[in-house]
């Protein structure tokens, strides 16, 4: 499972320069440079792939944030498996039988008339 961490930048001096970002994620330490003209912004994106299942702490100069990272199942493991697809496919089934079911009983009971 790849993470990605985007943050803006913007430089609001009236000289183009090259500011050095540093990104920290977890223990793992980026030094991102960043060419700026004059008043320009730009996005920026740093994506990694974590090693491990956990907490991660994300540090941008100073600004905090946090992700977890799930243990990815055994179908994640298969590259172009479509477990999305399969899984939407599961439920849909599903609920057209559940469905099909309530209509099949309703319809059973309107037959019934019974007489006293």
């Amino acid at each position: 499972m790849d993470v990605t961490v985007t943050f803006t930048i913007r430089n609001t001096d009236s000289q183009a320069y090259i500011y050095v970002a540093t990104v920290q994620i977890g223990s793992t330490d980026s030094m991102i440079d960043i060419e700026l003209d004059p008043y320009e912004s730009k996005a920026i994106s740093h994506t990694l792939t974590p090693d491990t299942a956990g907490f991660y702490e994300v540090m941008v100069d100073g600004l905090t944030g946090n992700f977890t990272a799930a243990k990815p199942s055994t179908w994640d493991k298969i590259p172009g498996f479509p477990h999305k697809s399969i899984t939407m496919g599961l439920i849909y089934a599903i609920l057209v039988l559940w469905f099909s079911s309530r209509a099949h009983r309703s319809r059973s009971r309107s037959k019934h008339t019974y007489q006293t």
